[in-house]
């Protein structure tokens, strides 16, 4: 995107939104008034008002404001094509609008001063008039400039002050197991989360679980989940959910009794109380993932997002950084923690493998090293948490039990936390069997 033409910025942000309504979430875009966009401001005032109206901005719904008052004689229903000629990633959109907003910005500052010195070179004018008139204007400006988020670390100290004081009440969502809750205190707004393991050891499992657990919510009420379901089908999420909450173990070699059926059909009806706050989503582009985000949480916040898993996502990354798959991982890890959880003020959690050299391991207990081609995913994670399961690697070690690993906690401290756990039940749990 060429930053340095206004023009193209203008309708890039415009062809974006109209592919997109999600766009219109974003904080700068919002801010975007039809004056500040000196090439299309007709077009964005009809927009923002089939946004405002409660439509969706598409070219079909701009066709009805082609001639009216404030419209471009130059664009007719024909010429509507040629807005979506241009787009942007989500993610490059503030930058655009800030652009736009900082050439609106030098322009009214231009004008204001050549007003001014106009008036200052006419005796007969009112002098204290035109520089009070010209303060107004730039005193405006600033109030478009980018927001100063320098502040003294005096400053508003209660809220840190209660939440050490009443941790408890700071919880976050909860992840469903008792001692892993009790280390991490539940999802924190804001954080990115990695629960990475060696294939089949049970973390997709565990991700459904984490989403079911939010949905359905404990002391402080139920969070709305949204999963992007990478590596399994929503199908073979819902069998697991079934089973799960039936108790019913699954072989694929045998149907189930008459009696686990029954379990079965009669766990179908409580799906519905998962309908408002369990989400999910196949999307596998970096750029779709952020938007699929946005536009939940602009329809009803978000409680967590889940991403299963790490590898499956496609990303536009930087050049430098396209050929290395270590480098394109934490640009993905990057991105989802800057514009989906810190910018939402949602936990995210994203699965990731492991490499093989936990395998090779004596004792095969996962450490940060292993984190699959992902050396960047341990410093922007805010905790990293190890599924170890002993008889993923001999059948007759600890039988029916794993281990979290918790081994990065930005705000708290690292541990184990010993559970149950059954790969037919598609249960972790904590409780006695």
């Amino acid at each position: 995107m060429n930053y340095e033409n206004p023009h193209q910025l203008e309708l890039a942000i415009i062809g974006q939104v109209l592919n997109d309504s999600a766009a219109l979430q974003i904080p700068e875009i919002r801010a975007l008034k039809p004056e500040h966009l000196r090439h299309h401001s007709g077009v964005w005032s009809a927009i923002l008002d089939i946004a405002a109206a409660g439509g969706d901005p598409s070219l079909t719904a701009l066709a009805s404001h082609v001639g009216r008052v404030g419209w471009p004689t130059y664009i007719g229903v024909a010429d509507l094509p040629s807005l979506t000629a241009y787009s942007a990633p989500l993610r490059e959109l503030p930058a655009a609008a800030q652009v736009i907003l900082g050439a609106y910005r030098r322009d009214r500052a231009m004008h204001a001063g050549g007003d001014l010195q106009r008036s200052l070179a006419d005796p007969e004018a009112d002098h204290l008039a035109a520089i009070t008139g010209a303060q107004a204007s730039l005193t405006e400006l600033i109030g478009l400039a980018p927001r100063d988020s320098t502040r003294s670390i005096a400053d508003n100290v209660g809220p840190a002050l209660e939440r050490l004081l009443n941790p408890r009440a700071y919880r976050g969502v909860t992840t469903g197991i008792p001692g892993w809750d009790s280390v991490l205190g539940g999802w924190k707004p804001g954080t990115l989360n990695i629960l990475a393991a060696r294939p089949s050891m049970g973390k997709s499992l565990l991700m459904g679980q984490l989403a079911q657990a939010a949905a359905q919510g404990d002391a402080k009420g139920p969070a709305r989940a949204l999963m992007f379901t990478l590596e399994d089908s929503p199908e073979t999420l819902q069998m697991r959910v079934l089973c799960r909450m039936a108790g019913v173990a699954i072989d694929h070699d045998r149907e189930p009794t008459r009696e686990e059926a029954q379990r079965l059909r009669n766990k179908e009806e409580a799906f519905e109380r998962f309908r408002p706050y369990w989400l999910v989503d196949e999307e596998h582009t970096l750029d779709g993932i952020i938007s699929a985000c946005w536009r939940q949480h602009a329809i009803a916040p978000l409680g967590l997002v889940l991403i299963d898993q790490l590898s499956h996502i496609s990303a536009d990354a930087p050049r430098t950084r396209a050929d290395n798959r270590n480098q394109v991982y934490g640009y993905i890890a990057k991105t989802l923690k800057r514009e989906v959880a810190k910018r939402l003020g949602v936990p995210v959690i994203l699965a990731s493998q492991l490499s093989r050299d936990v395998v090779r391991r004596a004792d095969n207990r996962p450490d940060l090293t292993d984190l699959r081609d992902s050396g960047e995913l341990e410093q922007d994670a805010d905790t990293v948490t190890f599924i170890h399961r002993p008889e993923y690697y001999d059948k007759n070690d600890s039988p029916g039990t794993a281990e979290l690993l918790v081994r990065k906690n930005r705000n708290g401290a690292t541990k184990d936390v010993t559970v149950w756990a059954s790969m037919r039940k598609f249960k972790f749990w904590q409780d006695a069997l």
